[in-house]
This record gives C-alpha cells, structure tokens and sequence, in this order.
C-alpha cells in the first residue's frame, strides 16, 4: 500500500506527493534500545532478495554524462546527460542522481528515468547522503545541513512512486534494504530496523563508535563508520566487537566507511581520490581475504588487513576516481577510462579495459561477487620492487602516497630493503623530504649489514664526479646493527678529507654505539690533527662527538690524553673548551655512577664494594711510559756514556708486549743497541687491551748532564 508517513520533529513545511503527512513510532526517542529478543527476532527476516549487477559502473564523465559501463570490457551501456556536481549513488538496480533542486532517479539496465524528488529549497541546499534497494524498494536518506543542526528526510520508494517519508532533526546516515526492511544509522550511535509499514522493529544503540553507514548482501548486513560491524545477536550489545584498520600514516585519509554525517564532497574534491575500501567476508568481521585497500590518486596498495604490511602496489596512468573491493579482489578505474579488476593477493589484474570517457567520479554497486577469470598478465615483481619503483614515481602530487610506499617499504625484513633506502637516501630527483624519511628509515634498519658496508666502502670525489655516499644515514644503521665489521669502513670515512664534516659527528656516535676498543687510536688522530683549527662548519660538533667517543671506549687513558692535548699551547679555544666539557662529563658521570652503585649496596645491607680497577689503557702511550722512563733514566744514561762515538743521545725504538714486559730494544746509533737491550729487558710497562700483541714505542734518550 502506498502511503506517505513523517515524524515532524522539527516541521519543515512539507508537502508530500500523494497525501498529507501522518506521525509514526519510527525514530522516538522513548523506543527501547538494544533488545536483545527483539533483534533474534529480527535477524531471520533480514535477507537480500535481489543481487545487483555484478559487470556495472556508473561514472560521471567530464562533459556533462552519466556514463554506465562495464568494469570487465569498457564497453559503455548507455550515457545520459547530467549537470551533477555531486556523486552519484547505485543502489541496487537503481540509480539516484542529484541535480540542482531535484533527485533523478533511474532504472541501472537502461539510464531510463524512474521517478523524481524535488529537493528542498532555502539557505541551506538539502543534499542525498545515500541509498540503497532491493526487490523494488528503494530507500533514500537526504539532509540539510551537518553536525547537531541537521534536519533529515528518509523517502522510501515502490515500483510506482513515492512509497513513505519521516522527517527526523537530527542527522541520517546511509541506510540498506533487505527484503522488506529498512535498516537506517542516525543520530551518529544509532542503527534502526523499519518494516515495511515504517515501523521499527528494532533498534542499536552503540556509545563506542560513530555508526553512519549501513550495507547488505545476501549473505549478511554489515554498518559502521572508522570501524566495520557484521550485524548479529551481539550487536544488541553497547560495545560489539568489529574491524578497525591498523593505523597509517596517510595524511587527510578518511574512515573505512566515510563520514556520512557531513554535507557529501563535491566531485572536484580530493576526498574522491583518497580513501580505504575493504569487503565484507561471509563470516566473522575481518574484511574478505584479510585485505584492504588504500586509493591514494594513482596509486592502489594492496594491504594486510590486520597490519597495513603491503602485499602489492600499482600505479594508473591517471587519478583514480572509482574503486570497490569484492570477495577476491577490488576494481578501480583512472580518470582516463582505465578499468582494472585486481587480485587481492598479488594484484594480478583480471581484466583489463578502457572506457572512452574522461571521468570525474565512478560508483559501484555495493557487496557485489565478481567472478576474477584468469589474469590478463603475466606475473608482477616482488611486492619489494613494487614499493620501490612506487617512491621514484615522478609526480609532485603524489609525494604522500609514495612516501607511504616508502614507509611500507621499510617494514619489509628483507636485506634488499636496506639497499634500497639506501638508494633512495641519495637520490637527488626525490623530493628533499622524502629523501630525508629515506635517510631516517635506513638509519633503524635492523637488517642488512652487507649492504650498509657496500655503501660505507664508497668515498666522493669532486673531479671523478662521484657523490657522497649518505654518510650519516648509513652510520647510524651500522650503530643501530651493532655491526663491528663496518668499524675500518666508518674509520676510512673519518680520515677522509672528502666526508662532508656535518656526517663526522654521526660517524663518532656510531663507533660508540658499536663499542669496539680497537678504534681509539683511529680517534686520538683524529682529535690531534684536528685541535688547532676547528673553523670549517660542522667540524666543532665532529670533534665534540669523537672526544666524547674516544673517552668512553679509552677509558684514564684516553681521559689523560685529553687532558694533555687541552694543555697543548697549539690547541685552539674551541678545542681546548670542547675538550674539557669532554672530560668533566665523562668524570661526572663515572663519579655518579660509582655512588649510585655504592649507595644500592648500602640499601641492601652489603659492605660497599671497593671500586673496580680502572680498565686497562688500548696501548701504551708516551704518557704511560714516561714514569718508568724517568725512573731508569740514569741507568740507560750510561749507555751512551759508553758509547765511543760520545753522540750524547739515541733515538730509540722499544717493542711492548701486551703483559707490559719488553720484547726488543733497537736505537740509533746501533752500537749502543745492546746495552739498551740489557738494561731495559727488566723494566715492566703498563698492561693494555689492545687488539694487537705488541706495543711499538718510540724516543729520544739523551745523556744526562
């Protein structure tokens, strides 16, 4: 019976076709929510008896045409003339158009308009904010307005006209037909079942999550807005328990199941060209296949839907303005016509055809089955490549989504990886943003040591016209490896005139990180060489981050060393202030260290530990040896007192064992060799950690006075 029904909560002065508005329980407030009997009852009756049509697209072309087509072939059905500026909406085997001051409504198998509503008037325009049918009932929710102002109507349809209408103020979300029943979101908490007298039969109320959206199959109703929801007993519950999409760094990127609450994107807006798209499975919540989708302009990743790990990438020729995920795939088509059906494992394509419009915006209907056939290619490059040649895409406006390729990239345990952020790091061509996240993301690389040292062992150079490796980036990988096999290659690079000064700094902190004693010496040459002139920019925080590495993995010796060298009249003020820094934090921190220590064995009752011995020096340095040399100065005196040749002084070469004995003693002049040789035999030097056995020390002995 056709009838037109309102709830005027807030009279909008409305005039229906067909008869005078009458009230209804529909959408009262003093309903009862959550019923758990109510929605068992319910849940039997709420079937889809009619499945759309599969091979069908509707797009909106650039001049002015409502354009159906076949997603499979390209092949146009029929084109229509419209002036929307709106998207449009396939629901069911119905397709509603929004044009100026009116709603078009027509049959999918042909563009054959069915029926017409006039839209209402004002300051505000009142705008279709979805629809949907089934077994010739259509349902259409529209709005005027957003947020807590909205006033909403929601019209239904038979197969003859105008079939009833509720006036609601309080906002409408995009509701689904199954059947006999409406199932409406509105109010952003709640999902309403209406028969088909416009009675509710039953109603959810949920306090966790914005409720907007709500979509059926013949197997199944599913609602939701950030989070996807399968309609069953458990939804009579506050909290039910559904899908949500892991986070993603996509800047703008909106819910799974858009906003339906606010005033719908016109067809220029980039909200078409970004979003996520997911299908439903036939059982439990998880979307269809674990997959979910991410439309970035040309780009479609193929995601895990659990985790956001990429599974594929593919990038059109042209924006993508249409895309919707079915049970074994997702279907996009570019603004060229280009029309993809893709695999949801691999993203094969399918099918693959063009459409000889330009379009805006495409829609499809939706929780459709689409039979893949066999794939129109042959197989696609390791998902790792995929990613890779998604970064290097040479387009401005796409440096978000390839920057989410170059993070998903990233996420990938693959030794390759690390290659090709290292690639990536100092690709010039990239946008400098993007090379810096390149840079960042090799830097926590916990993988791929090899590759890190390959790019380590090239050094720059100006007139070969050969670049810098990205020195610092790759030094903080190989810190964050630990690797003690990059240490030689970060030693080089130290030593090399050509490393950019600004890297050094990092290279330092690096051999910290590592911790490997054997490079202390490495090091102290570098502090020597360079503590008389710290001019060249960048080089002051270079040489404060080696001192700082050089005392931790030196230990007293090192601390001594620096000691001396800030006392060197050559040292430059900068030197000599970086210097002491160096060394009064090294100091205060072993001496807070040692207290901490000794005041936690105090707290548990224990006898203060002695503290433990200094650790033994890399090597013996002049600073070491001289106090036994001054001690035995005398008695090696004599030697060259019975030098016949009366040079009265030698220059004297003296090999150290690592225990602190002497190994050999060679001088010049050679005749007083021997006696050296015999008196220093017994002289006992401090014990060292070096890698190497020996200790080759070098001096001038002079006769005494």
């Amino acid at each position: 019976m056709k009838r037109t029904l309102a709830l005027a909560l807030a009279p909008l002065g409305l005039v229906a076709c067909g008869g005078t508005l009458v009230a209804t329980h529909a959408f009262e407030m003093s309903f009862p929510d959550n019923d758990p009997a109510a929605l068992r009852a319910t849940l039997p009756h709420l079937v889809r008896r009619t499945t759309p049509d599969a091979d069908l697209a509707v797009g909106v072309s650039m001049d002015g045409q409502l354009v159906a087509f076949r997603p499979s072939t390209g092949e146009v059905r029929y084109r229509v003339a419209t002036s929307t500026t709106l998207p449009v909406h396939v629901a069911g085997r119905r397709i509603v158009v929004e044009e100026a001051g009116r709603v078009r409504i027509l049959d999918a198998t042909n563009g054959r308009e069915t029926a017409r509503l006039p839209l209402l008037g004002g300051a505000e325009p009142e705008h279709v904010i979805g629809a949907d049918e089934d077994a010739g009932l259509l349902a259409l929710t529209l709005a005027i307005g957003g947020g807590t102002t909205t006033r909403a109507r929601l019209v239904t349809f038979e197969r003859d006209g105008l079939s009833e209408e509720v006036v609601l103020d309080r906002p409408i979300g995009v509701p689904t037909v199954t059947g006999r029943h409406v199932l409406v979101p509105w109010g952003y908490q709640h999902l309403s079942v209406l028969d088909d007298d416009g009675g509710e039969e039953v109603r959810m109320r949920f306090r966790t999550d914005l409720v907007g959206h709500a979509f059926a199959s013949t197997d199944g109703v599913w609602f939701g807005g950030p989070s996807l929801y399968r309609l069953s007993a458990e939804s009579a519950h506050e909290t039910p328990s559904g899908y949500s999409p892991p986070d993603l760094p996509v800047d703008q990127l909106p819910h799974l199941l858009p906003n339906a609450y606010d005033p719908p994107p016109p067809l220029t807006s980039a909200a078409h060209h970004i979003r996520l798209v997911a299908a439903p499975a036939t059982s439990g919540v998880m979307p269809a296949d674990g997959a979910l989708y991410l439309v970035h302009y040309r780009f479609v990743f193929g995601l895990e839907a659990a985790t956001g790990v990429p599974r594929w990438v593919r990038a059109l020729p042209t924006d993508i303005v249409g895309a919707s995920a079915f049970r074994g795939g997702v279907r996009v088509v570019g603004e060229g016509g280009e029309s993809l059906v893709l695999d949801a494992a691999t993203g094969r394509a399918h099918a693959s055809a063009t459409v000889s419009d330009r379009l805006r915006f495409v829609a499809y209907p939706r929780a459709v089955d689409v039979a893949l056939g066999e794939p129109v290619e042959g197989e696609r490059p390791d998902v790792r490549v995929q990613l890779l040649e998604a970064v290097q895409v040479s387009d401005a406006r796409l440096v978000t989504g390839r920057e989410f390729a170059l993070g998903r990239l990233a996420l990938l345990a693959d030794d390759d990886a690390t290659a090709d952020l290292g690639l990536l790091c100092e690709d010039e061509s990239l946008p400098a943003r993007t090379r810096q996240k390149a840079c960042d993301l090799l830097s926590t690389r916990p993988v791929g040591a090899d590759h890190v040292r390959a790019q380590l062992a090239r050094h720059g150079s100006f007139l070969d016209e050969r670049p810098h490796p990205p020195v610092a980036a790759l030094a903080r990988a190989a810190g964050t490896m630990r690797d003690r096999e990059a240490v030689p290659l970060l030693l080089e690079q130290l030593d090399d005139p050509r490393t950019p000064p600004m890297a050094l700094a990092t290279v330092a902190e690096a051999l910290l990180a590592i911790g490997d004693p054997a490079c202390t010496e490495a090091l102290r040459r570098f502090l020597h060489l360079y503590h008389g002139d710290l001019s060249e920019p960048g080089l002051e925080g270079a040489y404060g981050a080696v001192a700082n590495t050089y005392v931790r993995l030196g230990g007293d010796a090192a601390l001594a060393d620096l000691d001396a060298l800030a006392g060197e009249p050559l040292a430059s003020a900068a030197t000599v202030r970086i210097l002491r820094e160096s060394t009064l934090r090294f100091r205060a921190e072993r001496n807070q260290a040692a207290a901490a220590a000794q005041a936690a064995a105090v707290a548990r009752g224990e006898e203060a530990a002695p503290p433990p011995p200094p650790p033994l020096p890399g090597h013996v340095t002049m600073d070491l040896a001289q106090p036994v040399l001054a001690e035995a100065q005398d008695d090696l005196a004599r030697c060259l007192d019975a030098d016949p040749a009366r040079s009265g002084s030698a220059r004297v070469i003296v090999i150290i064992r690592r225990s602190g004995s002497v190994e050999d003693v060679q001088a010049v002049p050679h005749a007083v060799a021997p006696c050296l040789r015999n008196r220093m035999g017994t002289l006992r030097f401090p014990e060292t950690r070096g890698r190497g056995d020996t200790t080759r020390l070098t001096f001038t002995l002079r006769a005494t006075p």
